[in-house]
Formats: structure tokens, C-alpha cells, sequence
């Protein structure tokens, strides 16, 4: 008996949870075989300065950073779809990249983390923040040129005392 085809497995929720007002994803692309393309600064440049172009009425940026081998970004989606904005985001700098870099830029998809209101949308940022400490390519995150928040840009260590969990979040529901 000839067995059926293997289907392959649905990683994605269904489409209409990324296009709910205020919904919150923790979105990381890799870099396809994990090159570390983004080790060159000005190709990291261009990834930033890709984010601040998203960084608008439809998605608010708070925060990201830029590896060698992939990208975090914190998003909300205010009014459009973080599908979208991943898809934005990753066809906008593979055109930037045309000609700097040879081969394909970007993994097929991307892995998602919704967070949850009962999440501590801090620890969220600070785990993403400190990154580039904990593979060893600075001592502290604010030494780290491609990581930051474009929602509040002078984000610092005291940012997180001033600001905990909850006042994130009435932060954010005010929106």
C-alpha cells in the first residue's frame, strides 16, 4: 500500500492573530545557513535603518538587535499585520543587500513569540538586549551599536527601574 505524502508541518498561527490591534511579537530572521552577513557594519546599518523605515503608525519597533546571523525584533502591530512587517522587513533589505552580498540573504521564514499580557514585556526586551552579551561580542548591551528600542530611543540600564512591567504595559494599552 503506497503511504501517503509527508505534509509539511504548520509552524505558523492562523493569519488573523498577527493582524489583531495590539498584538506584540518577539520576530527573529536568520540569515540563511546562518551566514554571519551581518558581522559587516554597513550591512547591519542597512538592517537598522530598514527597521526605522517600518517603524511607523502600522508597527511600533520596541526594540531590536542585529546579530551577525540574524535579527531580533520586539513589534507591536498598531494597524497592519506582523506577517507583514516580517515580510517588509526581509524583502526591503534583501534589495538594500543586492550586490553587497551574494547568495540568498534570508531563511524561508521566521520564528515568532507572541507575548502574552500576563508576560513581563521587560524581561523580554532585556533578554533581546543583552544578546550580543551572551555570545561574547560585548560586556555590557549598551556598548552594542545594532540593538536599541526605536519607541524609546534613550533606552539605558535605568530605563528598566523607571519603567517595570506594569507601566509598560499601561504604556502600551494607551496607544
Amino acid at each position: 500500500m503506497p503511504s501517503e505524502p509527508t505534509r509539511r508541518k504548520r509552524h505558523r498561527l492562523d493569519k488573523r492573530v498577527y493582524a489583531q490591534t495590539g498584538t506584540i511579537g518577539l520576530l527573529t530572521a536568520c540569515t540563511d545557513a546562518r551566514r554571519p552577513l551581518f558581522s559587516n557594519p554597513d550591512h547591519a546599518d542597512y538592517v537598522v535603518d530598514e527597521l526605522r523605515r517600518l517603524h511607523s503608525d502600522a508597527w511600533r519597533v520596541f526594540g531590536y538587535c542585529v546579530m551577525p546571523d540574524h535579527v531580533h525584533t520586539l513589534v507591536l502591530n498598531a494597524d497592519g499585520s506582523l506577517v507583514d512587517f516580517m515580510r517588509l522587513f526581509k524583502g526591503r533589505t534583501t534589495r538594500n543587500l543586492r550586490g553587497r552580498v551574494t547568495g540568498t540573504i534570508w531563511q524561508r521564514s521566521f520564528h515568532d513569540h507572541l507575548i502574552r499580557r500576563n508576560e513581563d514585556i521587560t524581561a523580554t526586551l532585556k533578554y533581546m538586549l543583552d544578546n550580543p552579551v551572551r555570545a561574547g561580542l560585548i560586556d555590557d548591551w549598551t556598548q552594542y551599536r545594532w540593538s536599541g528600542s526605536l519607541m524609546w530611543p534613550e533606552i539605558d540600564p535605568g530605563f528598566f527601574e523607571v519603567n517595570p512591567k506594569d507601566v509598560l504595559w499601561n504604556e502600551i494599552f494607551a496607544l
